[in-house]
């Protein structure tokens, strides 16, 4: 798993399980109402600002990739990149 497409179709607990065995610090984000999100940033101080969230979705969500697990990558040059992940509808 080295590019992002790598991560589609992962189970989220195996991707949170990657990054933090790669350094990465996972703490709960900010807890929308429907979902808990985990958040994941680097420990590494060229990488800061980049953060991957890993999301649970929900079937009302009106864009279908967001009804299943779905991880975010934020940082650098990419901005709200969305991944599926396993149990995603769009898969």
């Amino acid at each position: 798993m080295n590019t992002p497409n790598s991560f589609r179709g992962a189970d989220p607990q195996a991707v949170q399980a990657y990054f933090e065995g790669n350094g990465w610090t996972a703490s709960p984000g900010k807890q929308n109402v429907d979902y808990p999100v985990v958040k994941l940033e680097p420990n590494n101080e060229g990488l800061k600002g980049h953060q991957i969230r890993i999301m649970p979705g929900g079937a009302t969500r009106p864009v279908p990739i967001k009804q299943g697990p779905h991880m975010i990558i934020n940082g650098g040059s990419i901005r709200d990149l969305i991944i599926p992940l396993k149990g995603t509808p769009t898969l």
